[in-house]
């Protein structure tokens, strides 16, 4: 069991590490609120997904984020890429107590790929 879920952890890595390089050009994947008009909609979500985050409402901001997903606004998809990769840095015990696996983390983030048309990447 423990070297499935070290298998897990190390995959979801490997799928955020391809999103980063290939998608953005770059080691890490981080929102930056901008606090502007245009990004008033992607602040609200980063600030409103990682305060549940903090409360251990691992479930409401997943919701949350997939309720906002659009495919014309990529800092979603940074902020889901964030989300994912916050959890994944979990331990089991966390995420059991938060009522969350390391299965739906894996899961969630193939969802979010498929949702951005980046499920290509899955097969490299």
């Amino acid at each position: 069991m423990l070297y499935q879920q070290d298998w897990l952890m190390r995959q979801i890595e490997y799928y955020i590490q391809l999103l980063a390089r290939f998608i953005f050009r770059r080691e890490r994947v981080y929102y930056e609120i901008k606090n502007t008009s245009e990004s008033a909609l992607s602040d609200w979500l980063y600030r409103e997904v990682f305060a549940l985050l903090a409360e251990g409402k691992i479930n409401e901001a997943e919701n949350l984020i997939f309720h906002h997903l659009d495919q014309n606004k990529r800092d979603i998809l940074v902020i889901a890429i964030e989300f994912y990769t916050r959890l994944n840095r979990y331990n089991e015990e966390e995420l059991e107590k938060n009522n969350f696996s390391r299965e739906e983390i894996q899961q969630g983030l193939i969802d979010v790929m498929k949702y951005y048309n980046l499920e290509h990447l899955l097969n490299l």
